[in-house]
C-alpha cells in the first residue's frame, strides 16, 4: 500500500458533492463533483474520483491551507490560511442574484481573497464556517463577521441586503458579539459560542433552529432560551444543522432543538412540529446519550464522536448518509456507523458530513466515505486509483505540548475555565478536578459548578487518543472584591470640557466589575454601568463641585456593591481671566534696561501667557504661549510702547481667552556731560585730586571710575551713585583717568562715558 506523507497530522472536509482533505503543511486536495470548479481549475468538469491537489487556472496550488469550510448544499469553498487570511474558489448561487461588488468580477477558477470593504484583505481569522450560501468567520478578538446571501438575516449584521464584504455580527442592542471561542453555520442560520458557554444564534428560524425567538428571520445575535426561559449554559461545544441545531454540555452530554420531521434531534421521535426549547439526546435505552466529545451536523442528519473513537448518526437517511447499512429508514436515535464488512467503524481521528455524505479518518490514516455519491450505504475506503486505499500519516502530538495561558474564574456560581491550543493536533482537553476526570471539551473552554476551592488539571489529547501530563489552574481561597484605589489622569481643578480619565483598581473576587457614577448638581449620574472597564472617560460640560464615586463587585455577587470610593473633584471655568499685569519698575525707564514683566490668571487647567510690545505701528512678541506668567523686558527704543500680556488655557482652541494692557515710557540712557578734576594737571606725587562726573538722561545714574598709569587700566571705583572720587596718585607719570555712566537696570557694560589725560611729577 502506498502512503502519501504529510508534515503533520491530517483533516477532512465534506463539501455539496465533493470531499476535502488538508494537510497539516497547507496542500489541500480533493475528490467529487467539479462542476464548479470548487474542487480548483480542471481541464473538463467532470467529476474527480481519487484525491487530486488543488490548484487553479493560473497554475498555482492551494497551499498553507489552516482550515476549510464548504457550503453543503452549495458550490463554493472558503478556506482559512495560516496567517488568518482568507481565499475561496467554485460558484456561490444567492437564489436572487449575485452578491455584488468584487464577488461579481471574480472567477471561480481562480484563488480568490476575501476582501473588506476599503478593498485590503480580511485578517485576524481563527475560525470558519459556512453555511448554504453565507460565510461566518470567527476573529482572534473574539468577534463575528460574516458576509454573502442575507435574505433571512443569516449575516446578523441587523440588515436583509446581501453583501460581499464581511461585516460584524451585532446583538440585539446594536454592540457587536463578543467574547466568542466557536462558530457553526446551519444553512440559513449561525450558532455562537462565547467564552461564558452561553450560545447565541441568528438567521432564519423556519424550524425554531434558534429557540424561542418570535421572529422568523432574526437579524441579530440573539440568546439561545432552555424552557424555563433562561440562557442556555454550560456549552462547550455547538454544531447547526439544516434547521436545526446542536450543543455538547459539560458533562458531555447532547442537547438538540429546532426541526423534528428526520428524526434529526435524537429524542426517540419525530415531529412536523418543531422542538423550541433545548432537549436531551436519547440512546437505544432512552437514556441521555453521553460520553460524546464532538458533534456535527449536515441538512437532516446528526453525527456524535464518542469517547471510544467511533461515530453515532440520527436523522435522515435517503442516500445512506448515516452509514447504517440501507438507504430507507431514518433514526430517531443514535445507532453506530459501520463499515463495509458490517462492523461498527472504529479509531476514528476526524470526520465530516457534506450535504448527503460523510467523509472520516481513522487513526491508522485510512480515510472512509459513505451515502451520495460514494453509492455505499456502509462506510468504503477512499481509493488513490483504482486499486489501491488512499492512506495518510497521523502524527499526533509528538511534542507532547501542553495547552496554554490557561485561565479561571468564576461567574454565577459557575467555575469557568478557558485555554489555547499550541498547535492544530490537540483535539480536546480531558479536565480533572482534584484528580479526578469530569469532562472532555473539544474546545477552548470549560464549564464547571462551583461547589468549593479546587485544583484543575488540563490534559491535552490528541486526535489518536494521547494525552499530556496537564498542566493545573487553582481555584482557591476567593476574598471579597475590595477597592484600593481610585485616582484621575489629571489633578482637580480642571476646566470645564476637559477629558478626565477615571482609573480604578480592586483586588480579590474572581471577575471584578465596577460602576462609575459622578455626584453633579445634587444628583447622582452614571458614568459607566457595571463591567469588567476599570477605567472610563469623563468630559464635565460645566464649571463646579463634583464628587466621583466608583462602585466594585464580582460577577458573582448578589449585592448592590462590594465596596466602593469617593472624593470630589472641581471644575472651573474653561476660560482663564487675567487678574494682573505690571512691571515691577516704575516708568519711565531707559532703553537696555532689564524690566520685569509679571502676569496673573486665575481658571483653567493649565494657564499660557503670551507677551505683545506694540511700538511705531508695530507688534512684537516678546514669548510666545508658554506656562511662564514672568519675562525681562530689555527695550532698545525711546517711545511710549503699549504692552500687552493674552492668556488662556492649554486645551482653549481660541487666540486668547483675555488680555491685559498697560503704557511704558522708554527714555534715552545716561549720557557723560563732563568730567573734570579738582586740581589742574599736572600735579606733583602725593596730591589728592578729586575727578568730579556729571551725566543727564536715565532714570538711575551709576558711574564707575578708571584709570590707565601707561601700561594697563585700573578701576578706582565700581559702579556707584557717587558722581566725585578721590584720587592720590602715588607714582609720577602719564595717566589716562575715564568715568561710565550707566542707567541701574541698563543690561550693557556702560551707557556713555568721558576720558581725559593727567600728568603726575
Amino acid at each position: 500500500m502506498q502512503v502519501l506523507e504529510v508534515s503533520a497530522d491530517p483533516e477532512v472536509y465534506g463539501g455539496a458533492r465533493h470531499s476535502y482533505l488538508v494537510e497539516q503543511n497547507g496542500n489541500v486536495y480533493g475528490w467529487g463533483e467539479n462542476g464548479y470548479h470548487q474542487l480548483g481549475y480542471k481541464d473538463s468538469y467532470a467529476s474527480i474520483r481519487y484525491p487530486e491537489q488543488i490548484g487553479f487556472i493560473d497554475h498555482t496550488l492551494a497551499q498553507n491551507v489552516k482550515m476549510f469550510s464548504s457550503s453543503k448544499s452549495n458550490y463554493f469553498t472558503l478556506a482559512m490560511m495560516e496567517d488568518g487570511t482568507l481565499r475561496f474558489w467554485g460558484q456561490v448561487f444567492t437564489y436572487d442574484g449575485n452578491l455584488g461588488g468584487y464577488w461579481n468580477d471574480w472567477n471561480y477558477s481562480k484563488y480568490n481573497t476575501v476582501q473588506n470593504l476599503d478593498g485590503t484583505p480580511f485578517t485576524g481569522a481563527t475560525m470558519i464556517s459556512s453555511g448554504d450560501s453565507h460565510m461566518t468567520a470567527l476573529k482572534d478578538d473574539g468577534t463575528v463577521w460574516t458576509w454573502g446571501y442575507n435574505s433571512y438575516g443569516q449575516l446578523g449584521n441587523g440588515k436583509t441586503e446581501n453583501t460581499p464584504y464581511p461585516q460584524q455580527v451585532i446583538m440585539e442592542d446594536g454592540t457587536p458579539l463578543k467574547d466568542v471561542v466557536s462558530i457553526s453555520s446551519g444553512a440559513w442560520h449561525t450558532l455562537a459560542l462565547k467564552k461564558d458557554g452561553s450560545v447565541y444564534g441568528w438567521g432564519w428560524n423556519r424550524g425554531s433552529q434558534l429557540s424561542v425567538t418570535p421572529q422568523m428571520y432574526n437579524t441579530k445575535a440573539l440568546p439561545i432560551l432552555t424552557e424555563d426561559k433562561k440562557v442556555l449554559s454550560g456549552i462547550i461545544g455547538i454544531q447547526g444543522g439544516g434547521d436545526h441545531s446542536l450543543a455538547l454540555t459539560n458533562k458531555n452530554e447532547v442537547m438538540t432543538w429546532g426541526n423534528n420531521t428526520y428524526g434529526q434531534l435524537g429524542n426517540g421521535s419525530t415531529s412536523s412540529t418543531p422542538q423550541m426549547y433545548p432537549g436531551f439526546v436519547l440512546d437505544s435505552n432512552n437514556e441521555r446519550l453521553t460520553q460524546i466529545k464532538a458533534l456535527n451536523a449536515s441538512g437532516y442528519s446528526s453525527y456524535a464522536l464518542t469517547f471510544d473513537s467511533k461515530i453515532l448518526s440520527w436523522g435522515r437517511n435517503q442516500f445512506g448518509q448515516l452509514g447504517q447499512g440501507n438507504v430507507t429508514t431514518n433514526e430517531k436515535v443514535p445507532a453506530y456507523v459501520k463499515s463495509i464488512n458490517n462492523e461498527i467503524l472504529d479509531d476514528v481521528y476526524a470526520f465530516s458530513p457534506g450535504f448527503q455524505h460523510v467523509v472520516a479518518i481513522q487513526k491508522d490514516g485510512k480515510l472512509w466515505r459513505w451515502g451520495d455519491f460514494s453509492g455505499n450505504s456502509l462506510a468504503i475506503q477512499v481509493l488513490k486509483n483504482e486499486n489501491e486505499p488512499y492512506t495518510t500519516t497521523i502524527n499526533g502530538n509528538i511534542e507532547r505540548e501542553e495547552v496554554v495561558n490557561p485561565m479561571i474564574s468564576i461567574k454565577n456560581n459557575q467555575v469557568h475555565l478557558k485555554w489555547n491550543y499550541p498547535n492544530n493536533e490537540i483535539k480536546f482537553v480531558d479536565i480533572y478536578k482534584n484528580g479526578d476526570w469530569i469532562g472532555t471539551s473539544p474546545s477552548t473552554i470549560y464549564i464547571d459548578d462551583y461547589t468549593a476551592d479546587a485544583v484543575y488539571t488540563l490534559k491535552a489529547v490528541d486526535g489518536l487518543g494521547n494525552n499530556t501530563d496537564g498542566v493545573q489552574v487553582e481555584l482557591k481561597n476567593i476574598q471579597p472584591v475590595k477597592i484600593i484605589s481610585v485616582i484621575t489622569d489629571k489633578l482637580a481643578p480642571q476646566p470645564a470640557g476637559s477629558s478626565i480619565s477615571i482609573h480604578a483598581a480592586a483586588e480579590g473576587g474572581t471577575e471584578r466589575l465596577y460602576k462609575f457614577w459622578i455626584l453633579e448638581n445634587g444628583q447622582w449620574k452614571v458614568l459607566q454601568d457595571y463591567s469588567t472597564a476599570s477605567s472610563v472617560k469623563w468630559n464635565p460640560a460645566t464649571e463646579g463641585n463634583y464628587k466621583i464615586s466608583v462602585h466594585v463587585k464580582d460577577s458573582n455577587s448578589s449585592k448592590t456593591y462590594d465596596d466602593y470610593k469617593a472624593f470630589e473633584y472641581k471644575i472651573e471655568s474653561a476660560s482663564v481671566l487675567l487678574n494682573d499685569f505690571s512691571s515691577q519698575l516704575s516708568a519711565p525707564r531707559s532703553v537696555y534696561s532689564s524690566i520685569p514683566l509679571a502676569a496673573s490668571a486665575t481658571g483653567g487647567s493649565e494657564k499660557l501667557y503670551k507677551f505683545f510690545a506694540y511700538h511705531n505701528g508695530v507688534w512684537t512678541t516678546l514669548q510666545d504661549y508658554s506656562p511662564t506668567s514672568t519675562i525681562r523686558w530689555i527695550p532698545k527704543f525711546t517711545g511710549d510702547y503699549k504692552l500687552v500680556v493674552h492668556a488662556k488655557d492649554q486645551n482653549s482652541m481660541k487666540s486668547y481667552d483675555s488680555y491685559k494692557q498697560m503704557m511704558f515710557k522708554v527714555i534715552d540712557a545716561p549720557v557723560m556731560q563732563s568730567l573734570t578734576t579738582s586740581l589742574a594737571s599736572p600735579q606733583l606725587v602725593g596730591k589728592t585730586i578729586q575727578i568730579k562726573s556729571s551725566a543727564t538722561g536715565g532714570t538711575e545714574k551709576l558711574y564707575k571710575y578708571w584709570v590707565h598709569d601707561g601700561v594697563k587700566w585700573h578701576v578706582l571705583k565700581d559702579f556707584s551713585t557717587s558722581t566725585t572720587f578721590d584720587w592720590k596718585p602715588i607714582s609720577k607719570g602719564n595717566y589716562k583717568i575715564s568715568v561710565h555712566v550707566k542707567d541701574r537696570y541698563s543690561t550693557r557694560s556702560y551707557d556713555s562715558y568721558k576720558a581725559l589725560n593727567y600728568t603726575i611729577k
